[in-house]
């Protein structure tokens, strides 16, 4: 028969084990506070703006990134940030909808309704206008081109794919490029400037070029001059509702 091994356990200095005990209890509960007082701690300088969620519009956000550089107390930091990220994230979801060349939003006229109704006058809100006319008078002018939004497309789609088949993709580019750089293959006209109505054409011959090549692009969008003229629309709201340094970047 084994015998039993008593394990005696030594009650001296109970009174400081336990004063050591609560004392950890007590460092580690400081400890904790602190950190979540810290995540909540704001330091001068600049601040990234993070746009609230929305499953309505998803990727409103996806493309354009806003920075602000903030002075003051913590405090004063959290609410300017707050309201900021409330205010930019109202105004960015806005134009995102304007000016998604691709999807229609219910009660919006925007440049998929554009896209969608070839040949008929449509009267477009304020912004849109404006924004058209002015990428209309560049394209006139050669510095840009508002009908480029199948070639900008394809060349796009190269830069995220890592293989491909080169001759066909510069063969289906350079066709792209050739009927969009053509003025006679688009109809642009401003029908009412103060009812803002506009009306846009394709040639049947770009339709047939587009069809060839399964390009699934808008015809019509802000292509080549999207950040500039959202940087330019969202920014001019913000500094109206005094925010006037924000700092755009592209993700």
């Amino acid at each position: 028969m084994k015998e039993r091994e008593i394990i005696e356990v030594s009650d001296k200095h109970r009174v400081l084990r336990t004063v050591l005990f609560v004392a950890l209890i007590i460092i580690a509960a400081a400890a904790f506070a602190t950190a979540i007082i810290s995540l909540g701690h704001k330091e001068p300088g600049w601040q990234i703006i993070t746009p609230a969620a929305d499953s309505d519009v998803p990727f409103y956000a996806s493309s354009l990134g806003l920075a602000y550089y903030m002075e003051g107390s913590s405090s004063e930091i959290r609410e300017n940030t707050a309201t900021l990220t409330s205010l930019y994230s109202k105004s960015l979801k806005r134009f995102y909808m304007l000016f998604d060349a691709s999807h229609e939003y219910p009660g919006l006229v925007n440049l998929a309704t554009i896209n969608k109704n070839l040949g008929r006058e449509i009267a477009v809100p304020d912004e849109v206008f404006n924004v058209l006319t002015d990428f209309y008078d560049k394209t006139l002018r050669g510095e840009a081109n508002l009908f480029c939004g199948t070639v900008y497309d394809a060349e796009t789609l190269l830069e995220n794919v890592d293989e491909y088949d080169r001759e066909y993709e510069a063969e289906r580019i350079a066709a792209f490029r050739e009927v969009c750089t053509d003025p006679g293959n688009f109809t642009f006209e401003v029908v009412d400037s103060e009812k803002k109505t506009i009306r846009f054409d394709v040639s049947q011959h770009f339709l047939e070029v587009v069809k060839k090549y399964e390009s699934e692009a808008p015809y019509l969008s802000l292509n080549e001059l999207y950040f500039y003229y959202m940087t330019t629309l969202v920014g001019q709201e913000l500094s109206d509702n005094g925010y006037p340094d924000a700092y755009f970047y592209a993700k």
